[in-house]
């Protein structure tokens, strides 16, 4: 699967080990950044294809395009805290409706 880029340095690692005690995001399915386009549009002026041609996002950057609001900053913890419930979230949807048949 196509992967969306999330931009990463050293500190965001160490300190996400540090406080959360959890891996860091390095990126997100493709078409779980699409399905949030206009938003990414919105806050970037460039659409997802762009932006990963680019790097990517950041964590917090990319939280606020999944939760399709504007960008604020965000601890880089609490971002990849919660990139990965987002992440966890649209699996769970997406296998639900591959049972449907949807």
């Amino acid at each position: 699967m196509k992967m969306f880029p999330i931009q990463t340095d050293g500190s965001d690692i160490e300190a996400v080990r540090k406080a959360f005690g959890i891996s860091v995001v390095v990126a997100m399915p493709w078409p779980m950044m699409t399905a949030h386009e206009a938003q990414a549009q919105r806050n970037h002026d460039q659409d997802v294809a762009e932006l990963a041609r680019r790097s990517g996002l950041s964590a917090c950057e990319a939280v606020a395009v999944l939760e399709d609001r504007p960008w604020r900053s965000m601890n880089a913890g609490e971002a990849h805290a919660r990139l990965k419930e987002l992440f966890q979230t649209w699996v769970a949807s997406t296998n639900e409706q591959k049972a449907e048949g949807t």
